[in-house]
């Protein structure tokens, strides 16, 4: 699920998704997830790119020098996030109306529609960047307070 954005910040934008387990057993997620942009049902060739930190620093993602954490979520509720960083200036505007994210360390998808707040995902160019999935609600490891990174709406 979405929750929340940095705004566009000086071209950049980012919005932090949470992972949540709802189910009654426990389970591991890893890595980076998978993220693909459509429109209308197509997908959109939309380049997503790993990296272990927002522009090779930690404020959102994994504390340099350290390898992204394996994440056991409770039954329940156990909640992961992570953020995805692109950039709102750069033409073409992808104009991307759904968002899929899928895990490699589990079967399934979720489609993650346009925000109220937005007309359509702000994304412009060719790539984005995906953080790791880390334990907690921050999309960091260390965990960070949401206040000082996110605007809510």
């Amino acid at each position: 699920m979405w929750r929340g954005t940095t705004g566009g910040l000086a071209g950049t934008f980012g919005e932090l998704f949470w992972i949540r387990n709802e189910g009654a057993f426990s389970c591991v997620v890893s890595g980076y997830p998978t993220v693909s942009f459509y429109k209308n049902n197509e997908r959109l060739a939309v380049k997503a790119e790993d990296f272990i930190g927002h522009r090779g620093n930690d404020q959102m993602g994994v504390a340099k020098l350290r390898r992204p954490p394996t994440v056991r979520l409770s039954p329940y509720g156990g909640t992961a996030s992570f953020w995805i960083f692109g950039t709102d200036i750069v033409t073409p505007c992808t104009n991307a109306s759904q968002i899929v994210v899928s895990l490699r360390s589990l079967s399934g998808w979720a489609a993650v529609p346009v925000p109220r707040v937005y007309s359509s995902w702000p994304y412009c160019g060719d790539a984005v960047t995906v953080n790791p999935i880390v334990p907690g609600v921050s999309g960091s490891e260390p965990s960070r307070p949401l206040r000082t990174e996110i605007l809510h709406f």
